[in-house]
C-alpha cells in the first residue's frame, strides 16, 4: 500500500449523510458502460447499488492539467429480512484504560449482551500485550449469564497489541455462517506486536475479504484517529470517534442494528481513467492498485461519496475523463458490477474553461482536499513537526481560497488555527482530535458514528 495514500486515508472521518446539491442528474441507465458527451452527470444502476459521476468542469483545457470528479454511490431502499448476527467485540484492556473508561467499556458490553437475540452469537476478546478470548456463544439465558460474568472480570494492564486482538476475534468468528461483524474498541495507539499502520490496515482488509466486517471505535484522547479510520475503511465497516466513553453504548447498539440488515458487502470502486488521464488521489481514501478504493458495506438507503483528483494530458476534442466501475457482493452472495464513463469537451479558451466550473460541486472538492491537509497538519503537529504542520495549513488555506466566497468560513478557521499554532498555545493531542471533528461534514457518507 502506498504510504502517501495511506496517510491521506486518515482524513476520511465521516458522519451523517451530507449529500450536497449538485444540480440535475441524468436519468438511470441499464447496467453496463455508457459515455455521455460534455460533462453531463452520468448514472449507472445495478439494482442493489447505483452511482452518479460528474466532472466539476464542463470544459477542460487543451493544454492539459488537473481535473476533478465526484462520484455519489447510493444503495437501494429495500426491505431486508433480519439476519442472525455473530458479533465479536474486541476490547482494549491495556493500562491506559484504567478508571472510568474501563467501567464504561464494561457497561457498553453488558448492554450489548442484553440487546442480542436468542439466535445471535457473541464472542468477546480482551487484549493488551496478548489477547484472551471468550468463545463464540449463543445468547440464550445461559450464554448471557456467562458473557456478563466474563465482562465483569476484565481489568486493565499492559501495552496495546491490536493485531493480537483482531486475530483472536476473527478466529472466534470463522466457523459462523451468520452475518459476521468485528467491533474494535480502543483508547490507544498500537504499542506492541504489529504497530505499523499500513500493516494493520492490510490485516483489516484481509479479514473483510474473508467475510468479517471490521468496525473501529476510538475512545478517549489518546487514540490514533488515522489508524482507526484506516482500519475501518479497509475492513468495510464504520469509524467512531468517541470523546465521551458513555457514547460507546449507543455506537454498539447502532452497529448491531445495521449488522442485522446488510444489503451489499465487499464494495469496491475502480477509478479507471480514460486515455491520457491519470488518477492522482481520492480524497480521504486509500488508493489501491488499479486506482481502486474500498467502500463500506451498505445497508438499505446508505450513501457514500468519492472525490477524485485526476491529471490529463494535452489534446484536442473531447476526452473520456473517468470510467468508474462499482462492484459488490449482493444478498445472495453473487458478485455484481455497474460502470459508466464521464466524457468532457476541451477548449483552448481559458476563460470558457474557468466559467464552466460547477461552483457548488467544486466547493465540495476544495473542502474535502483542504480538510485532508488539515488532518495531516494536525498529525504533523502531534509528532512535533510544527514547520511541516504550518506548511500544510497554508496548503489547506490555498485550497479553500480557490472556491471564492463558498469556503470563506473554512479559510478563516485555518487562519485562526495558524495563529494559535505559531504562538504555541495549544495541546497537540487535542488539536489532532478537534481537527478531525471539524472535517466530519466534508465527505458525505452515512456510515459513521461521532459523538
Amino acid at each position: 500500500m502506498n504510504r502517501t495514500t495511506a496517510l491521506l486515508a486518515t482524513a476520511a472521518v465521516l458522519t451523517v449523510v451530507a449529500l450536497l446539491s449538485q444540480g440535475p442528474r441524468a436519468p438511470s441507465r441499464p447496467a453496463g458502460r455508457s459515455v455521455v458527451p460534455v460533462a453531463t452527470p452520468v448514472t449507472a444502476t445495478g439494482g442493489t447499488l447505483s452511482f452518479t459521476a460528474a466532472s466539476t468542469h464542463q470544459l477542460l483545457s487543451t493544454t492539459g492539467g488537473d481535473a476533478w470528479a465526484v462520484i455519489d454511490v447510493t444503495a437501494a431502499t429495500q426491505a431486508i429480512a433480519e439476519q442472525r448476527v455473530s458479533l465479536a467485540v474486541v476490547i482494549d484492556v491495556s493500562g491506559s484504560m484504567v478508571g472510568p473508561k474501563m467501567e464504561q467499556a464494561r457497561h457498553a458490553a453488558r448492554s450489548l449482551v442484553n440487546r442480542l437475540g436468542d439466535g445471535d452469537h457473541l464472542a468477546l476478546v480482551a487484549f493488551s500485550d496478548a489477547a484472551q478470548t471468550w468463545p463464540l456463544t449463543r445468547m440464550d439465558s445461559d450464554g448471557r449469564a456467562q458473557a456478563l460474568a466474563w465482562i465483569d472480570q476484565l481489568s486493565p494492564g499492559g501495552s496495546t497489541n491490536i493485531g493480537a486482538g483482531l486475530e483472536a476475534a476473527e478466529l472466534a468468528l470463522r466457523a459462523s455462517s451468520d452475518s459476521r461483524r468485528l467491533v474494535l474498541v480502543s483508547d490507544g495507539k498500537a504499542t506492541a506486536g504489529d504497530i505499523d499502520r499500513s500493516s494493520l490496515e492490510r490485516r483489516a482488509m484481509a479479514t473483510h475479504e474473508r467475510g468479517t466486517t471490521v468496525t473501529a471505535v476510538g475512545v478517549g484522547a489518546d487514540f490514533d484517529p488515522g489508524l482507526m479510520r484506516g482500519m475501518a475503511q479497509a475492513g468495510g465497516g464504520f469509524y467512531g470517534d468517541l470523546r465521551q466513553p458513555e457514547a460507546l453504548e449507543v455506537v454498539l447498539a447502532q452497529e448491531l442494528a445495521l449488522a442485522r440488515r446488510p444489503l451489499a458487502r465487499n464494495v469496491t470502486l475502480e477509478l479507471a481513467p480514460g486515455p491520457g488521464v491519470t488518477v492522482v488521489s481520492a480524497a480521504g481514501r486509500t488508493l489501491l492498485a488499479g486506482s481502486t478504493v474500498w467502500l463500506p458495506d451498505f445497508a438499505s438507503g446508505a450513501t457514500a461519496r468519492v472525490l477524485v483528483k485526476l491529471r490529463h494530458g494535452p489534446g484536442l476534442g473531447s476526452i473520456t475523463l473517468l470510467q468508474p466501475k462499482l462492484s459488490w457482493t449482493n444478498l445472495s452472495g453473487a458478485r455484481e458490477a455497474v460502470e459508466a464513463g464521464v466524457q468532457v469537451a476541451r477548449s483552448e479558451d481559458t476563460g470558457a474553461v474557468a466559467s464552466s466550473r460547477d461552483e457548488a460541486l467544486y466547493a465540495d472538492v476544495a473542502r474535502a482536499f483542504g480538510n485532508e491537509q488539515l488532518v495531516l497538519a494536525s498529525e504533523a503537529l502531534e509528532r512535533g513537526d510544527r514547520a511541516s504542520a504550518l506548511g500544510m495549513l497554508d496548503h489547506a488555506r490555498a485550497l479553500f481560497g480557490t472556491s471564492a466566497d463558498a469556503l470563506a468560513g473554512e479559510e478563516a478557521v485555518v487562519a485562526d488555527t495558524r495563529r494559535r499554532w505559531e504562538s504555541g498555545r495549544y495541546d497537540s493531542r487535542t488539536e489532532a482530535k478537534d481537527t478531525m471533528k471539524k472535517t466530519l461534514k466534508s465527505f458525505g457518507e452515512s456510515n459513521n458514528y461521532a459523538y
